[in-house]
């Protein structure tokens, strides 16, 4: 049993749970539908985490058998965050500071969790954990990008082909 990596373990799931228990409350005060399903979206990938973590916490403190480590499904926000950059908001909608803030606290949580997790990886000496951090780091990352592109979504930025639309229209305001 790796002490150092059991005592990352626990860290790591106090993250996700702290995590999950945020993605919830944004979900919770989110007015806008589509930032109340990213929420609980993310809400669900951060409690599997936790889950897969767990698990994996057992696997290090009751074994030394490393090959029963498994690596962590790809999440739906994984999948999702390639397809983003193809989407245009058309839905006129302003960010409030509120919001603004709420992502920012998103934005921070995965940001931290993404270095914590490649801190970690950087530190494994087993290929299994090694694995297993470089995928948690990898969904931590699409968890920001998704954020990103709700930022996109709230402050009306549409992208095509990753180059800002803008319009020549002149605005009536």
């Amino acid at each position: 049993m790796n002490i150092e990596t059991v005592e990352a373990l626990k860290l790591a799931i106090e993250s996700e749970k702290r995590s999950l228990m945020k993605y919830l409350e944004f979900a919770i005060r989110n007015e806008d539908i589509r930032g109340k399903n990213i929420f609980i979206m993310l809400a669900r990938d951060e409690f599997n985490h936790y889950e897969h973590l767990n698990q994996l916490f057992k696997i290090f403190v009751t074994n030394d058998d490393h090959s029963l480590i498994t690596t962590l499904p790809s999440s739906e926000v994984e999948k999702l965050v390639p397809t983003l950059k193809k989407y245009e908001s058309s839905k006129k909608v302003s960010l409030s500071l509120k919001e603004e803030q709420v992502i920012n606290i998103a934005l921070n949580l995965e940001d931290e969790a993404k270095t914590f997790y490649l801190e970690q990886y950087r530190k494994a000496k087993n290929s299994h954990t090694k694995d297993i951090w470089k995928g948690l780091a990898d969904i931590e990352e699409s968890h920001y990008q998704l954020l990103i592109s709700q930022t996109f979504y709230l402050k009306e930025l549409a992208y095509w082909h990753n180059i800002k639309e803008f319009s020549l229209e002149i605005s009536e305001d």
